[in-house]
């Protein structure tokens, strides 16, 4: 059940990642913002996600708790070691 776990925890990390990019730039353009109800629809279905996994972890007694932490936590991580990588290198 925890590599279940992982699996869906890293799933719903990687939609979320994904979901708010779209968000981010679709609203923060320079010149026109397009902050419409699909923008709106995005934000609270990445919320309803993010509730339904918790939800679940809490329902669900066979959900490894740490799992679902890691889950969450590797697209952090690779995020910051990605980042890392480009200061190093210079730019982007």
């Amino acid at each position: 059940m925890g590599a279940v776990s992982l699996t869906a925890a890293g799933l719903v990390a990687m939609i979320n990642f994904r979901w708010l990019e779209v968000i981010v730039h679709r609203v923060v353009q320079p010149g026109t913002s397009r902050f419409d109800r699909w923008t709106v629809l995005r934000i609270l279905g990445r919320m309803a996600l993010l509730v339904g996994l918790f939800a679940a972890l809490l329902a669900v007694p066979r959900v490894d708790p740490v799992a679902v932490a890691v889950g969450f936590s590797t697209l952090v991580a690779a995020l910051i070691i990605e980042g890392l990588r480009q200061v190093r290198v210079g730019g982007g």
